[in-house]
């Protein structure tokens, strides 16, 4: 599932005279959570770009991933889009992954550093129900990584109609 700013139009590296290209957004509200949030979800083949992404990678045992994903869904990620720096998150469930061994993978989509020290993320980080997902013992493992954008994905693309 995708989540997305509704303001993810209006902000400068998505707009017509930039090289990045704007994600279409869903007309649909939110399965979950408040109607009037700030955030929508985005069809799953959406095409995202952002000039830094950063990204979570969880392994936590089966038993705990409903209280995670919850966790995420209900609490963690509304707050962090809260951010206008804060474009869309992606996450996915990992059946496998190698060499690093990890059951959920979230992909933060971000249009500056500003976001990652910003009061929303700080308020994402200091919920009842962050602190009680904090204290399993696994989430000490996280790993965490940050990339910034060189180059268009598509240069070959670029200017075509």
């Amino acid at each position: 599932m995708i989540w997305a700013s509704r303001r993810l139009k209006k902000i400068s590296p998505f707009n017509s005279s930039s090289r990045h290209r704007a994600p279409k957004l869903s007309q649909q509200p939110v399965a979950h959570g408040d109607p009037g949030s700030v955030y929508v979800v985005l069809a799953p083949t959406a095409e995202i770009t952002a000039p830094l992404i950063f990204e979570a990678l969880f392994n936590g045992p089966q038993d705990d991933e409903e209280e995670f994903d919850r966790w995420m869904e209900d609490d963690h990620i509304p707050l962090l889009l809260e951010c206008d720096d804060w474009l869309a998150v992606r996450r996915f469930s990992l059946p496998v992954a190698e060499p690093v061994p990890a059951t959920r993978l979230a992909i933060h989509y971000l249009a500056s550093h500003d976001a990652l020290t910003s009061p929303e993320c700080a308020a994402a980080r200091d919920t009842e129900f962050q602190k009680r997902i904090a204290r399993l013992s696994w989430m000490d493992q996280r790993r965490h990584g940050l990339f910034k954008a060189h180059r268009d994905r598509y240069p070959g693309l670029q200017g075509a109609d």
